[in-house]
């Protein structure tokens, strides 16, 4: 009898050992079954995470063209004379104190990648006076892809940012690399 006892706890042992070692490897169809899961989480959150960057490039461009425009206002008012916004492409702007003395901001590079539409700005640039108020009220858009944002400057200078579409940014396609063909110039679109 004790010589049973001490082959039990053995001979479960062995057991355990010997069933862990023949389940070693994956079958094919285990595989198989795994990559199918990771190919359809893939084809999931590739598509997602390019609009997710394409409306960061289109927000984080439109936040810096919002807080440029105010900054033109606030230093008109601040120097008591005036400041100029102007559209100098499609993929960049300039503001200063006049067209010479104008700080130049290229969108079109990292981390925004974006490009800018005319709207009423296409036409005519933004002065602000000594008391910060634009010289009319004027918008724009700017964006890439299907995310595009209106950047409005009401007659009092106030900066508003909204979203927009494709159609109303009067962009007519894309390219394969995503990069957007613009109609350029005035669309004459109604406002929003």
């Amino acid at each position: 009898m004790r010589l049973m006892m001490n082959r039990r706890p053995v001979d479960r042992f062995r057991a355990a050992c010997s069933g862990a070692v023949g389940r070693a490897a994956f079958s094919l169809i285990e595989l198989v079954i795994v990559l199918v899961i990771v190919a359809m989480l893939a084809a999931i959150a590739v598509p997602r995470y390019g609009q997710s960057q394409a409306r960061y490039r289109a927000d984080a461009a439109a936040a810096r063209v919002a807080t440029d425009l105010q900054r033109a206002r606030d230093t008109a008012r601040a120097t008591s004379g005036s400041q100029l916004f102007m559209l100098s492409g499609r993929h960049t702007y300039a503001f200063g104190p006049s067209e010479r003395a104008a700080s130049t901001v290229d969108l079109s590079g990292e981390p925004y990648g974006v490009q800018t539409v005319g709207g009423d700005l296409g036409t005519e640039d933004v002065t602000f006076d000594a008391f910060g108020k634009p010289s009319g009220a004027t918008w724009f858009y700017l964006g890439l892809g299907d995310e595009w944002r209106r950047i409005d400057v009401d007659a009092g200078g106030v900066v508003k940012v909204s979203r927009a579409t494709r159609v109303q940014a009067g962009v007519t396609s894309t390219t394969a690399t995503g990069k957007d063909i613009s109609t350029g110039g005035s669309t004459g679109l109604a406002d929003d």
